[in-house]
């Protein structure tokens, strides 16, 4: 890990494990480092829109059914799942986000709109997981069917 010094400077309103700060206040006189790791911070991230959907209507109005889902697209694409949390609305859609150790699944329904929005970012840290976000990716089209998308891929980190 190198870490760099900086006098005069400062990066970052509050420490996080790339910029910290140094001992004197802001301003004038600061002191900020910079962490830059040895293995190169990077993955990808796949976020995608589906509308007119043509699943089960489970799958859209009951959280139960999107748990399951979700937790079946990370075993399928061999992802490890830390934590999970899924919030059911009252009047129906569901949301809910899966910690994986590699990063994060996110997926948002709008019954009413027979729409979800996706969100799947898997780091590279010891290895290239690509492969693993267009699985998770295709598991959950294939589940939702939609008939329409708009979806960005995004390269994030320091190497892309």
């Amino acid at each position: 890990m190198l870490v760099w010094w900086r006098k005069n400077s400062y990066r970052h309103n509050s420490p996080s494990p790339v910029h910290g700060r140094g001992a004197g206040g802001e301003g004038e006189g600061d002191s900020a480092f910079i962490v830059q790791a040895s293995t190169p911070m990077n993955g990808t991230q796949r976020l995608a829109d589906f509308y007119q959907c043509a699943c089960d209507d489970a799958l859209l109005q009951h959280v139960a059914a999107l748990q399951t889902l979700c937790l079946a697209a990370c075993q399928h694409a061999g992802v490890t799942v830390v934590a999970h949390a899924f919030h059911q609305f009252p009047d129906g859609g569901a949301t809910g986000a899966v910690v994986l150790a590699e990063s994060h699944l996110a997926v948002h329904t709008w019954p009413e709109l027979r729409a979800v929005t996706l969100d799947i970012y898997v780091c590279n840290y010891r290895q290239d997981n690509t492969e693993r976000v267009q699985m998770l990716y295709e598991f959950l089209h294939a589940a939702f069917k939609p008939q329409q998308i708009e979806t960005q891929k995004i390269l994030r980190g320091v190497d892309n």
